[in-house]
């Protein structure tokens, strides 16, 4: 009798534990991920709305005097054939792996609260923060840069009433009026218009899409030129006047290359495709000139739009200069669903040929590593001269070619090395770090594609070692020299708005669940502002 009702007493345990996994599994398949949770809970009816502030003078009323108006402009069709999955299928987290994400996860959101609590306290409505000092400056036209740029990482961290607090200070910014006489078209492109219409994507608040209006026709107005090509900085008082403008005859390649995803996307929003013309024309020329220069595939560090010569430069890089016009070209593809008339995947595959060809080097590592570099070149007599320098700009080419899909095979070693530094590697030409995203966001797309946990493994090294690094009494700060060893580390009174809008936000993504912004819905802007891909 014992044995028996041992037995039964066993079947009974097995029959409720079942029972207890079948109604604990239903409840999870049945329930929200992630992902809507967190737009539940931020764009749900607790959620205020936003009330915006026109600005004081009205960017859609200038007439340009060589842009006039038309109404035959009209946005591109999709292409023909179905975008193909960027992201890895990832399987379910076990309750380990989730603790071990979920305690990172909030490690890199108590550092970004930290900075932005002393952001408000000490520099808030500025551009930036001084992290050492705890003042604030501006150098951005005043616009609240680090304000703006930080709304969409505010709302992808759940911080509900930080974000509509800083919402509701960037949909009330006059940009009718700015602390500079001219403002850089390039910067206020990708920090402002960027940040604004991410921040709308995500929590679908109208004030926010009015004001990226104002602002995207400011910007039209660098349009405003002989040729159609933009100038690189905007004389505001003259744009007001809508006279045309002259265009520069000398400007880093990336300038006029990055621009042309956030005006589609704006396009797209409005329905007025006046913004994606303006831009679609500079890539044209971009597309013209590819094939055509001395290294071709690729473009010089330096053209001049004002003659729309793309070609004749001699000096070549895949960093600082041109390094957006590059990151843009894949994901216009897939903005656009692979239509218009810019061939953005044809200009994309030229490119990476042309990067393998030219720019990828073997460092000598004396542990026989498998890493490759990319350099820079010039072409000297008709001969291309690789110099195997690099730098933290660059660093964004590894994410890129494997979200782009393209693998290429190494250029030949390079030899010397010096102890004192880390292996295969002779001089530390700035040894700063500025608190730059390039390199986490290498990784966060390795991960997000590859599913490969090293990839995580490694994010979360190189977290503590930045955060450790550059940590202030009131944020966090640019070192001056990394080369030096012990802590701690030199400061310089230094934050850029990229360390909240793209550093810790690929931080933190790394370590969310792979559903939140995907990049089968989402497509990333150079200052890592995740802007809806229709559907």
């Amino acid at each position: 009798m014992t044995s028996k009702r041992r037995r039964r007493d066993v079947l009974v345990a097995l029959a409720m534990a079942a029972t207890l996994w079948y109604v604990w599994t239903v409840s999870q398949a049945g329930s929200p991920s992630e992902w809507i949770r967190l737009q539940q809970w931020m764009n749900g009816p607790a959620a205020k709305a936003i009330v915006g502030k026109p600005s004081s003078f009205d960017w859609a009323n200038v007439r340009l005097q060589h842009r006039p108006v038309s109404e035959e402009a009209k946005m591109p069709e999709p292409g023909p054939e179905p975008m193909p999955t960027i992201q890895h299928v990832f399987p379910p987290e076990t309750a380990s792996e989730a603790a071990v994400r979920t305690e990172r996860l909030g490690e890199v959101r108590r550092l970004f609260q930290a900075n932005w609590r002393s952001y408000r306290r000490f520099a808030w409505g500025r551009d930036a923060l001084l992290p050492v000092s705890g003042a604030g400056r501006d150098q951005f036209g005043g616009w609240s840069a680090t304000l703006v740029d930080s709304l969409d990482t505010l709302w992808i961290m759940g911080l509900r009433e930080e974000f509509h607090e800083a919402a509701e200070m960037a949909a009330r910014i006059d940009f009718g009026k700015a602390t500079t006489a001219r403002i850089n078209v390039f910067e206020t492109n990708i920090r402002y218009l960027g940040g604004l219409l991410a921040a709308y994507d995500l929590s679908r608040q109208p004030a926010l899409l009015a004001k990226a209006v104002e602002l995207g026709d400011l910007l039209y107005g660098a349009f405003n030129t002989v040729n159609g090509m933009p100038v690189d900085f905007l004389d505001l008082a003259s744009a007001k006047k809508g006279v045309g403008l002259d265009v520069e005859a000398r400007v880093v390649a990336a300038a006029p290359g990055t621009l042309s995803l956030e005006l589609t996307r704006l396009s797209q929003l409005t329905g007025d495709a006046k913004y994606h013309d303006a831009a679609a024309a500079v890539m044209a020329v971009f597309s013209e000139g590819q094939n055509r220069t001395l290294l071709p595939g690729a473009w010089p560090m330096y053209v001049s739009m004002r003659k729309g010569d793309v070609v004749s430069d001699t000096s070549f890089t895949l960093g600082g200069s041109v390094d957006s016009l590059y990151e843009y070209l894949p994901k216009m593809y897939q903005l656009l669903r692979g239509g218009g008339a810019v061939d953005y995947r044809a200009m994309f595959t030229a490119f990476s040929e042309a990067a393998s060809r030219y720019f990828l080097f073997r460092p000598m590592l004396p542990a026989g590593e498998d890493v490759l570099l990319p350099g820079n070149v010039n072409v000297e007599g008709g001969k291309a001269v690789l110099d195997p320098e690099t730098e933290h700009l660059a660093c964004f080419l590894g994410g890129l070619l494997l979200w782009g899909g393209v693998w290429k095979t190494a250029r030949d070693a390079r030899p010397e090395w010096k102890p004192h530094l880390p292996l295969g590697f002779t001089h530390a030409k700035d040894p700063r770090y500025l608190l730059r995203p390039e390199a986490i966001e290498s990784v966060f797309y390795m991960w997000r594609v590859t599913g490969r946990q090293e990839f995580r493994e490694a994010a979360w090294d190189m977290f503590l070692a930045v955060s450790n690094g550059t940590r202030t009494d009131f944020a966090n700060a640019a070192v001056l020299d990394v080369t030096r060893g012990g802590y701690p580390l030199e400061k310089e009174d230094y934050m850029e708005s990229f360390w909240l809008a793209e550093t810790l936000k690929y931080f933190y993504l790394v370590f969310s669940l792979p559903e939140v912004v995907s990049l089968d819905e989402f497509v990333f802007n150079t200052e890592a502002h995740p802007l809806r891909v229709p559907v």
